[in-house]
């Protein structure tokens, strides 16, 4: 059955260029140049005394579904309220530590509240990125998540979240230092939307001049909290009560990026969006596109990909007037095929790029372009042999993810999983290739997007409108949304 949400990794691989990317707790973000270098996340952070240190605020004084990101680091082992808040310890108010769990409440005294299950870093003196998204229709649909994994709800109260009374107040529920927070905070992002895992996972390990894209979207607030208390995006600066600047990236005033040794027990290196397609062949699996994609003159095709079979599969393909697809063609070798400019027919090449055997059961990253006849394969970013169309004037047509439509009858059916799956209408350079293969579509830089046609992340599931919804696939670039058959 077509599905989404099975989680996409991968091996490490050097660039060409000679980058080397190591493994942090996500991905291959990072380029440390050598396995002593150390980065951070910031240059310092603002700590709190736990009784009426804060930062006040103009900010939020209206109710909204709302999307809170930072860095913090507790001192306080016993009950620790106060993360922010807006006007009561009750009133869209989070703490990290009530009865020994994460705690929101957002009831005005009519206790309508949630707590997470108890979880080290709400008291283990370390760093920890937290993200808390409030709902301000049902405290059920909020959300936390720490260090970028979603946690699971020990218990709650339901109900209609209370009106703020206050603007938002970092370090203390109220603007009056009640129910101060103990510890240190760095990078306070405010967004006015729910941001996915995803997003969550690329914008943790940056500061906001490193946002990009998608991530900057209902961005209102960001309070770096290293120098001052100034909002970056220019709303709305705050005002201290109390808290004090810890500057600089020593003395553990600064949340720190880990390299590969420092976090290999969690396990979770080399992630990569939230998720992927599942494609199976026995149910005629596959991803109807809104539109038809039809491009006359180079173009790329990239995407991650875990076939459990390969003979004869399509990543992407037409739909059931003409036969053009990329995919995988045997044990080994690689099928690009492009309708004739006339519509009769298609050209095609069926070759062999070099590599070793298509894995059936690891991830990899392949990219397929098309400069006039001469077609291009990198595996992981590495180049392959080239092959040549057996005509000059092919077209590549897209209608459909995972199988290709040919004479009204499905055809050379997905089997296994495919991701973050991009068409550009142009040739992508190995070195823009190897930077594509690390990202999401939230990381990718304006360069990036260049010539990009459409990009289906295929990591979450949406109404096939491309908005809130089930049973579709979101564009990320233009429309051309897909629902899945």
């Amino acid at each position: 059955m077509l599905g989404l949400g099975v989680a996409l990794s991968k091996a490490a691989t050097q660039a060409a260029s000679g980058l080397r990317y190591v493994r942090d707790n996500l991905k291959l973000y990072m380029p440390f140049k050598t396995s002593h270098e150390v980065k951070f996340v910031g240059t310092g952070s603002m700590l709190f005394d736990g009784g009426s240190n804060c930062v006040t605020t103009s900010a939020e004084t209206s109710k909204r579904n709302t999307t809170y990101c930072f860095w913090a680091k507790s001192t306080v082992t016993g009950s620790n309220y106060g993360v922010f808040g807006h006007g009561s310890t009750s009133i869209g108010s989070f703490a990290m530590n009530v009865s020994n769990k994460p705690f929101l409440s957002m009831g005005d005294g009519s206790n309508i509240r949630r707590f997470w299950d108890d979880n080290p870093a709400q008291d283990d003196g370390n760093w920890h990125h937290w993200a808390v998204y409030i709902d301000s229709s049902a405290i059920a649909d909020s959300e936390l998540y720490v260090d970028g994994i979603l946690q699971a709800e020990d218990s709650i109260n339901a109900g209609t979240p209370a009106a703020y009374t206050e603007g938002l107040t970092i370090g203390a529920s109220k603007a009056d230092g009640t129910e101060g927070w103990g510890g240190s905070l760095a990078q306070f992002g405010v967004w006015s939307r729910e941001l996915t895992q995803t997003e969550i996972q690329n914008i943790m390990y940056k500061s906001y001049e490193q946002l990009s894209g998608t991530e900057t979207q209902g961005l209102e607030n960001y309070w770096k909290l290293d120098a001052d208390y100034t909002d970056s995006t220019g709303n709305d600066n705050g005002t201290n009560s109390g808290s004090t600047l810890k500057s600089g990236i020593y003395g553990n005033y600064t949340p720190k990026i880990p390299r590969a040794v420092d976090n290999a027990p969690t396990a979770r290196a080399d992630t990569i969006g939230n998720g992927s397609a599942s494609f199976t062949d026995d149910n005629d699996d596959y991803i109807a596109l809104a539109s038809e994609t039809s491009i006359s003159g180079d173009w790329t095709v990239s995407a991650w990909v875990k076939p459990t079979v390969v003979n004869y599969r399509a990543i992407v393909a037409s739909s059931k007037e003409v036969q053009t697809l990329v995919g995988f063609s045997g044990t080994d070798d690689l099928i690009v095929r492009l309708e004739k400019a006339s519509g009769i027919s298609y050209w095609y090449i069926n070759f062999d790029p070099g590599f070793a055997d298509w894995s059936t059961t690891d991830w990899f990253h392949l990219a397929v372009t098309k400069v006039g006849t001469t077609i291009t394969p990198y595996l992981n970013g590495i180049v392959g042999s080239t092959g040549t169309l057996n005509g000059s004037d092919g077209v590549l047509k897209v209608r459909a993810i995972g199988i290709m439509f040919a004479d009204d009858t499905i055809q050379y059916k997905f089997d296994g999983n495919i991701a973050q799956l991009g068409i550009w209408s142009a040739a992508l350079t190995q070195a823009q290739i190897q930077e594509v293969k690390e990202k999401s579509f939230g990381e990718l830089s304006a360069s990036d997007k260049t010539n990009l046609v459409s990009y289906w992340t295929l990591d979450e599931e949406t109404g096939t409108d491309g908005e809130a919804g089930s049973g579709g696939v979101k564009d990320h670039v233009g429309s051309n949304h897909g629902t899945l058959a």
